[in-house]
């Protein structure tokens, strides 16, 4: 059997060459790794989707109180101004 990277010949039972320290049953390691980053990608999706909806929520929320106040604070304050003006006027 021939190593893969460096291309010494090398034993048939060996994990490892000798020479370049390269993993000889890398296949296994290789399906090990595919699997854990699989798992890691679908977390990130989950998450990502977790984040969308707290963000939605968060985006309907803050859109009412955001301006909830400003919808009683303009009419008192125009309604006091205007009684303001029409008592100053009233009294010249």
């Amino acid at each position: 059997m021939y190593c893969q990277n460096c291309g010494a010949e090398i034993n048939e039972n060996s994990t490892i060459c000798p020479y370049c320290g390269l993993a000889t049953k890398s296949s296994d390691i290789l399906q090990e790794k595919d699997m854990k980053i699989q798992a890691l990608e679908q977390k990130i999706v989950e998450l990502e989707l977790a984040v969308q909806q707290v963000s939605r929520t968060r985006n309907r929320k803050s859109g009412i109180t955001q301006f909830q106040p400003w919808i009683f604070i303009f009419p008192i304050l125009f309604v006091v101004v205007f009684f303001v003006l029409f008592i100053i006027l009233v009294s010249l």
